[in-house]
């Protein structure tokens, strides 16, 4: 499937497909999937990402990149994991904690 707009969500996301446009969930989780690729600023709690992303994403809780993960874009999040073998290209901003 492909899609080419602006995605919204009420509830989580998982995209197994291919996505040019916009990703606006930002109460919810949204899952990349192995054979999925994404081409779209996304804004969500926490994104999973296993496939391809080519965007800057912003995720007030986290992002996890799995073993099969290529990210092109900067990520803004509080907490970011990346497992051996995932492929990141861009920067990481961590907000600052509110005391």
């Amino acid at each position: 499937m492909v899609i080419r707009g602006d995605v919204t969500a009420a509830e989580d996301v998982t995209i197994e497909g291919q996505v040019h446009g916009t990703i606006d969930m930002k109460d919810h989780v949204l899952t990349i999937a192995t054979a999925a690729t994404v081409t779209a600023p996304i804004v969500a709690r926490s994104v999973v990402i296993k496939g391809t992303v080519t965007g800057s994403i912003v995720a007030c809780e986290r992002v996890d990149l799995h073993s099969t993960a290529s990210v092109h874009g900067n990520i803004s999040t509080p907490c970011i994991t990346l497992v051996e073998g995932a492929y990141f290209c861009g920067a990481v901003m961590t907000p600052a904690s509110r005391a």
